[in-house]
Parts: structure tokens; C-alpha cells; sequence
């Protein structure tokens, strides 16, 4: 197990994780958190013993498949989008993720929860879609966003683009086609 060092004389995190509380000392309790796209393997609280080690030992930080494809499923219909989020996938690749943090198109357009899924219908005039004519065809086009808050200031740090969609209805036959793009943020 690859472990960084805290301080001379505390206890040791995992390689891409980090411990909860500001003293990692003898008898301190602690909670092990891993980064963004890692997930925990081991206990996350832990005491810290007299040898400098956790009481319980063996945490890992692995890498979590960062397959969004799994985790956001996309649709529309002749009148407009139909996207899911299964929040429990979602969550194992972004632990602190909220729901209401993730837009559709723009901040006001949220998604509404039902049983771990968040559900984005919207019409294709709605949340900043974008609509274009080519040829014989109509395209719509959005995105699905997930925005990342300073949490003592509320101030916007970081806004993470997941996916890009695209819907095309061809005039002629109404029929819908749906492409995405999965971006990293």
C-alpha cells in the first residue's frame, strides 16, 4: 500500500486520499476520504495507535472507472429532452456530488429525484438549448453540467461539462436521432 506522510511521528494516508480531522496523532479518531474518481477500500473511520498506524489498517484509494455512460442515460422525443442520472453510479466517481448541483443547459434547469434517479425533462426551446437548421433536419443541442461550490462561500469554483448532447428531428419524417459526447471535465 502506497501511504504519504502527514507529519513526522502521525499517522499515514492512503495515496490519493486524505484524513478528515487536523490531528492525526496517537488516540485520534479520523475519517479517510479519497479523491474525485477514487473509492475507498477499507474502513473510513479509523483511531490512530502508538506505532503511528491506523487501528485498522489496509485503506486504499483505487480508481474508480470513470464511465459516465453508466451513470447518465440520454433520450428525447419530438418535443423535447429526456435525460437520467443514476446518482449512486455517479456518486462512487464524484463522492460529493449534489443533485442540486447539476444543470441542464443552465443553472435554473434542474433535475427532479425519484429513487436515486434525476430526471431532466425539458422542452428543446428550454435551458439555453441551442436550435439550428440544416438541410432537412433540426438540431438541438445541450449540455449537462455539474457545477463545484466553494462550501464557505458558496462561490463557484469549478463547472465540470459531462456530456454534450445533440438531437436532430428531420422535418420530413419526424424521426428523433440522439448522438452525446462524453467530456472530461
Amino acid at each position: 500500500m502506497e501511504q504519504l506522510w502527514l507529519d513526522i511521528y502521525t499517522c499515514w494516508a492512503p495515496k490519493q486520499g486524505s484524513v478528515s480531522n487536523i490531528t492525526t496523532t496517537y488516540g485520534s479518531t479520523a475519517t479517510i476520504s479519497c479523491e474525485t474518481g477514487y473509492l475507498l477500500v477499507g474502513s473510513a473511520i479509523v483511531t490512530c495507535d502508538s506505532s503511528g498506524h491506523w487501528g485498522s489498517t489496509g485503506q486504499t484509494c483505487t480508481p474508480v472507472e470513470m464511465d459516465l455512460n453508466k451513470a447518465i442515460r440520454a433520450g428525447c422525443s419530438s418535443i423535447g429532452w429526456n435525460i437520467s442520472v443514476d446518482m449512486s453510479i455517479l456518486q462512487q466517481m464524484y463522492p460529493f456530488v449534489l443533485p442540486n448541483n447539476i444543470y441542464f443547459g443552465e443553472t435554473s434547469c434542474k433535475g427532479s429525484l425519484s429513487r436515486n434517479i434525476l430526471q431532466y425533462t425539458f422542452g428543446f426551446k428550454d435551458c439555453l438549448t441551442n436550435e439550428k437548421i440544416s438541410g432537412e433536419a433540426i438540431i438541438y443541442e445541450n449540455k449537462l453540467i455539474y457545477a463545484t461550490f466553494d462550501l464557505l462561500n458558496s462561490h463557484l469554483i469549478r463547472n465540470h461539462v459531462w456530456t454534450s448532447f445533440i438531437a436532430r428531428q428531420h422535418l420530413l419524417t419526424s424521426i428523433m436521432t440522439l448522438t452525446r459526447t462524453i467530456l472530461r471535465s
